[in-house]
């Protein structure tokens, strides 16, 4: 666990600081500004994700959002200032390689999917890391609003992976079927979560309260599950879609990544974050 521990020092997403366009003198102060190109908007992406991988503190300290929130593969939940304070610590790794980014683009919001490949310094075995990072524009420049990140497993698992299938086949029944309990039974004991809203659930006591008290009909589509040993503990990165279908509000949709983690009681969620992309209004009568 001292080498999660020294990983979750370092990182807590992989994006960095995107280049912030620049306002012309004549522009007046409320004028909104449009978003840079799809092209230039990726390219800035990518290169920040090298520099944020290479713990660039001080870029970092450009591009995260004040209201910043970031799930670390340990499942701590960190705000802009305590991502700063580990960003700025001596860095364990002696090289980094981001190994891919494909993005979503919903409008001025950007979802960045990538991987990156992290060297320690002390000659051990490389780092692997899957991450997700959200990405905003306001105020006239891109800002990252929420982060992810899980051990980046190795090819093969197909057991496992039949295993997560399964189980999470058995938690949309649950919720179908109104069953707190059963909807609750693949959360671990110190899950936390960050909702499409932005709301931060930090244990399995306050999601069974919130679901008992306004149950919900939503859905969980696995899109791409990846499972990995490090440090003999099995771990997971679910990808995937979501949906919520409520009579009176409309339907709501979007993305979301599940950090799993298997341990002598099975499989379990350690957290869960959720990004709203589309709300659907209920038809008219």
């Amino acid at each position: 666990m001292k080498a999660i521990a020294a990983l979750a020092l370092t990182l807590v997403g992989t994006s960095s600081a995107v280049a912030q366009p620049q306002s012309s003198p004549r522009a007046t102060a409320a004028a909104p500004t449009a978003p840079p190109s799809r092209a230039e908007t990726e390219a800035s992406i990518r290169r920040s994700a090298e520099q944020w991988a290479a713990g660039d503190a001080a870029a970092m300290r450009l591009f995260l959002a004040e209201d910043y929130v970031g799930v670390a593969s340990t499942g701590e939940v960190r705000n802009k200032a305590r991502q700063l304070e580990l960003a700025a610590q001596p860095s364990p790794f002696s090289a980094s390689r981001v190994d891919y980014v494909n993005f979503t683009h919903h409008g001025p919001l950007v979802i960045a999917q990538g991987a990156e490949t992290l060297t320690p310094a002390d000659g051990g075995p490389d780092r692997k890391l899957v991450w997700t990072d959200t990405w905003l524009y306001r105020n006239g420049r891109w800002q990252v609003v929420a982060s992810q990140d899980s051990v980046r497993p190795p090819e093969g698992h197909g057991d496992e992976r039949a295993a997560i299938v399964a189980l999470r086949a058995d938690h949309n029944r649950a919720i179908a079927a109104g069953d707190v309990e059963g909807f609750l039974r693949i959360a671990a004991d110190d899950y936390v979560a960050i909702f499409g809203g932005g709301r931060i659930i930090r244990s399995k006591d306050e999601l069974r309260r919130i679901w008992s008290e306004a149950p919900q009909r939503c859905t969980r589509t696995p899109r791409r599950i990846e499972i990995g040993t490090v440090d003999e503990r099995v771990r997971a990165a679910e990808t995937g879609e979501w949906r919520c279908d409520g009579p009176a509000d409309g339907t709501y949709n979007g993305s979301y990544f599940a950090h799993w983690s298997k341990t002598n009681g099975g499989w379990r969620v350690v957290s869960d974050t959720y990004v709203s992309l589309q709300l659907r209004e209920p038809e008219a009568r």
